[in-house]
Formats: C-alpha cells, structure tokens, sequence
C-alpha cells in the first residue's frame, strides 16, 4: 500500500459548492487527506446594484452602538467599502458581533476583535445573545446579503433597539452552461459527498440539478443549513460540529472512519 491510499479520505470524491476562492482553504485540507475534490460554485457573490445605504452609514458610524455580521461575505464586501470611503479609525469605535467562528476569523484579519459568540451559530442565536444585555434604545448597523434572514432585525426590534439593514453584496445562481453541465455529470458518476456552508447554496443547487443532488450524501455546516437540505429532501448525513474550514474536513475525515466497515 502506498502513501496515498493510507490517506484517510483515499477514493473520495468531495464535492465543494463555495466560490473558488472561498473554497481555497476547504478544498486544500480535502485534498491533504486524500480526497478528490469537483468545485461546484453554487452562488455567485456581486456588488450590490448601488452603495447608497452602506454609504450613508458609513457617515454615521459614531451613532451606532454595533456593527452586526452574519456572513464571511458581509464582512469582506463591508470592509472593502469601508476602506475605500476611509472609514476604518470610525469602524473600531463600534462593538462587532460575529454569527461564528468562520465570520469571526475574517473580521480578525482586518485587524478587529469581536464579542463573544453564540453557543449555536446562527442569526437568531445571536440576536438573542445579543440581546442579553440592555438594548434598548442603541442603533445597531447590519450588513448583509440581499436574501439574509431577518431574524436579527425582528428579534432586536422587539427589544426596543434600532437595526439598520444595509445590502452589502448580492447573491445570485451561477448560469447554467457547458462547464457546469460537464461538472454535473462528473457528481452524479463520481461524487461520494456534496458539502454545503450554507441555506441558499442548498436551494440553487437543488433548482438546477435536484436528481444529481438527491442521489447523494450531504454534509452541512450549521443547523440552518441543514434544515435547508432536509427540506430539499437530502440525505444529510453529517453536520459539522464547528463552522471552520478545519473542523468540517475533520468532521469528513471522521464520519468516513465510523463507517468504513
């Protein structure tokens, strides 16, 4: 036996529905274990139509008491405007809430620090945590993508806080062309596991592939997520137990040594 079938994930076939850089590190890790990995995009991440709101905002940072994000992409799509309007010394006057780890790690490279997190990685449980603490009457930023649920906004809003929603970046399906349908072919022969990071990415692959995708193992990041999948009718068979690139190749790597007999 050689080195490469010693690798725990040796034979398998991954499939990875992020954006192609945001599957770097998640597809490398795969790949170190053994794994064979077919890149799927299932969203595609633009600008938004226009930064009005955002830019509005920006103009009144010292009005809020906290700046609240609930995706690696609103973070990145965030930052970006903030430091081509100039805005970052405003930025770090405000308290930032991450929804988990991944969110979390992408706003410690711009060099921030957040509040604790949730117990469960989700926007409502983090609007609870928030919460915790008196918020009533503070002014609250919220960037997000065009389909974020409104979980946040509801549930601080009921206790007497102001959320301002701003649209960050816009998410839509990838089109449907040749490359993609070659990619479809090739999951539905080869593919041992189809990963999702998240709800949406769930829906659009289902849209336009729901046969491919229904024949074949899932695993998810978050409960959101796979409550998403279930509806779609998936078979989810593995959820990962943090929301980081490493602990879900772990989680991969392990769900293939319980059930390797």
């Amino acid at each position: 036996m050689n080195s490469a079938q010693q690798l725990p994930l040796a034979g398998k076939t991954v499939v990875v529905t992020r954006g192609k850089e945001q599957a770097k590190e998640f597809s490398a890790l795969l790949t170190q274990k053994g794994a064979s990995v077919l890149l799927f995009p299932a969203l595609e991440i633009v600008e938004p139509a226009t930064w009005e709101e955002c830019d509005s905002a920006l103009e009144q940072l010292n009005g809020y008491s906290g700046i609240i994000f609930t995706s690696a992409n609103a973070v990145t799509y965030f930052f970006r405007r903030v430091n081509e309007r100039k805005k970052f010394e405003q930025v770090t006057s405000c308290t930032l809430y991450a929804v988990g780890e991944q969110t979390k790690s992408v706003i410690e490279r711009c060099g921030l620090q957040t509040e604790k997190l949730p117990e469960t990685f989700s926007a409502e449980k983090l609007a609870e945590t928030i919460a915790q603490s008196n918020v009533r009457g503070k002014r609250f930023l919220f960037p997000k993508g065009n389909f974020a649920k409104e979980d946040i906004t509801s549930i601080l809003s009921k206790q007497g806080a102001v959320v301002d929603e701003v649209t960050v970046y816009n998410t839509q399906e990838p089109p449907m062309n040749e490359e993609r349908q070659h990619l479809l072919a090739e999951i539905e022969q080869r593919a041992d596991l189809v990963t999702f990071f998240s709800p949406l990415s769930v829906v659009h692959s289902v849209k336009q592939a729901r046969k491919v995708f229904a024949a074949k193992k899932v695993a998810v990041i978050g409960q959101t997520t796979a409550a998403a999948a279930r509806k779609e009718d998936l078979n989810v068979v593995l959820i990962a137990p943090r929301s980081t690139a490493v602990a879900f190749a772990d989680a991969i790597e392990k769900f293939y040594e319980n059930n390797s007999h």
